[in-house]
C-alpha cells in the first residue's frame, strides 16, 4: 500500500475531494496533494491545515481502525457539532491498489446514499411537526479514508478547516468513549431539533451565498495588483492561491496573512484545475503556461503588461483549441468603470488597514522621485510623496 500511495496518492486524494451528488457540488478546501507532499505512504506533514485535510497520530489511529465505519455511523459526539459535521462523518474505505480507477465510482456511491441517508432523516423528523424548516444541502461534511486520513468540506476554505477541527473534536470524543466503555452518542432524532434549530434556520434563509463563493483561483504576480486581486477575491469567499519568484521579503506574509495559499518555484509544479486566474506578471513564459492550469469553463483575466522584446513560439491552433472546447473565457483589461471603482472603494474600506500599509514599502519624496524607480530589495509597492 505504501508504495501504491507514493505512486498513485495524489489521483486518490483528488477524486476522495470531488464529491457531487442530488445536483449539489461541495467544494473542497483542497482539491489536489500533489505527489511532492506523499511520502511512504503518509503525508509528510503532520498536520496539513491549508484546507481541512488533517494527520497526525490522533486522526490516523481512529480513521485506520477496522470499526471506523461503525464510529462514523453512530453520529456526533455531542449535539452542538451537528451543525457543522451533520449526522455525523462519511467513512469510505481505503483505496484497492489493484483497482484505483474504480475509486472514483466508490466515492461517488458512498456521496449518493450519504445523501439518500440525509433526505430520509430530514423528511422523517421533520414530518413530526408543523414546524416550516428549510432543508440544508444534503452533503457530507467529513470525510474519514483508511491510510489516507480525514478531510473537511465546505463552501469556503474557512468552513472546511472548521469542519476538520470538528472532526479532531469528534475523534477525542470516539477514542475516549472508547477506551472507558463504548462510544453511544445520542440517537439521530434527537439532534435533528438543534441541527434545525430555529435561529440556525433564520441565519441559514438571511446568509445567501457570494456569487462565485468557493471558487479556486490562482493569481500568478504578488505585486500590487497581485495582492489587491487575492485580497478582493478573499473577501468574496474564493479559495485563493498566489503564485510568485519571490521566497523572501514581504510578500509571501502578506499573502497568507490574507488566509490564501503562496507557491513558489516553477508554474508547472501547480495544480490543473483553477476556475479562475488573474495573470498580473505580464512574463510571457508565465501567461503561456497559465492555461494548462486550468479547468473547464475557467475564466482568465490578463492585467500584466509583456515588454515588446518579450517573444516566445506557441501553438495558437492549440491554444485555441483549448479555450473553444474547453469553454474557457479569456481577457484583458486595464481599466473599469464608475461601478467597478466604487466597488473596489468598498473592498478597500472593508480590508485591514495594517495590511494595506504593508503593501506599501517604500516612500520617496518627490525631490528624490528617481529613487522611486530604483529596484529594491523587498519591494512591493513604492510611492512618492507630495509634500502638502
Amino acid at each position: 500500500m505504501k508504495a501504491f500511495l507514493r505512486r498513485r496518492g495524489p489521483t486518490i486524494v483528488a477524486a476522495a475531494l470531488m464529491f457531487v451528488a442530488g445536483g449539489a457540488t461541495v467544494t473542497t478546501a483542497q482539491n489536489l496533494i500533489t505527489s511532492a507532499d506523499i511520502q511512504d505512504g503518509t503525508i509528510k506533514s503532520a498536520d496539513i491545515r491549508n484546507g481541512g485535510i488533517k494527520r497526525g497520530d490522533l486522526a490516523n489511529n481512529l480513521v485506520n481502525s477496522a470499526k471506523i465505519a461503525d464510529y462514523a455511523g453512530r453520529g456526533v459526539s455531542t449535539p452542538d457539532l451537528s451543525i457543522r459535521i451533520k449526522t455525523g462523518p462519511m467513512a469510505v474505505p481505503a483505496p484497492d491498489a489493484d483497482k484505483v480507477g474504480d475509486f472514483r465510482a466508490v466515492i461517488r456511491s458512498h456521496v449518493e446514499t450519504f445523501a439518500k441517508d440525509y433526505r430520509a432523516y430530514f423528511e422523517t423528523n421533520d414530518a413530526l411537526d408543523d414546524v416550516k424548516r428549510i432543508m440544508l444541502d444534503p452533503m457530507p461534511r467529513l470525510t474519514l479514508v483508511p491510510g489516507l486520513g480525514m478531510f473537511g468540506h465546505g463552501r469556503t476554505l474557512k468552513d472546511a478547516r472548521i469542519a476538520s477541527d470538528v472532526g479532531e473534536m469528534w475523534i477525542e470524543a470516539v477514542r475516549g468513549a472508547e477506551t472507558i466503555g463504548q462510544f453511544q452518542p445520542l440517537s439521530k432524532a434527537d439532534l435533528f431539533p438543534l441541527e434545525y434549530w430555529s435561529l440556525e434556520q433564520a441565519k441559514l434563509a438571511s446568509n445567501k451565498p457570494k456569487p462565485l463563493t468557493g471558487q479556486v483561483v490562482l493569481i500568478t504576480g504578488a505585486g500590487p495588483v497581485g495582492l489587491l486581486a487575492a485580497m478582493f477575491a478573499v473577501q468574496r469567499n474564493l479559495e485563493v492561491h498566489v503564485f510568485d519568484h519571490n521566497s523572501r521579503g514581504p510578500k509571501p506574509d502578506l499573502v497568507r496573512d490574507l488566509g490564501a495559499t503562496y507557491h513558489v518555484g516553477a508554474p508547472g509544479d501547480l495544480r490543473r484545475d483553477f476556475d479562475i486566474v488573474v495573470e498580473a506578471t505580464g512574463v510571457v513564459s508565465v501567461i503561456a503556461q497559465i492555461f494548462e492550469h486550468t479547468s473547464p469553463n475557467a475564466i482568465t483575466c490578463l492585467l500584466g503588461v509583456s515588454g515588446p522584446s518579450e517573444k516566445m513560439s506557441i501553438d495558437l491552433g492549440a491554444l485555441n483549441e483549448e479555450i473553444v472546447l474547453g469553454n474557457r473565457v479569456v481577457f484583458g483589461s486595464v481599466n473599469a468603470n464608475r461601478r467597478h471603482y466604487t466597488s473596489a472603494l468598498t473592498a478597500l474600506a472593508a480590508a485591514d488597514r495594517d495590511w494595506l500599509s504593508r503593501v506599501i514599502t517604500r516612500r520617496v519624496p518627490l525631490e528624490n522621485w528617481r529613487a522611486a524607480y530604483e529596484k529594491h530589495s523587498g519591494d512591493v509597492k513604492t510611492v512618492i510623496e507630495f509634500q502638502s
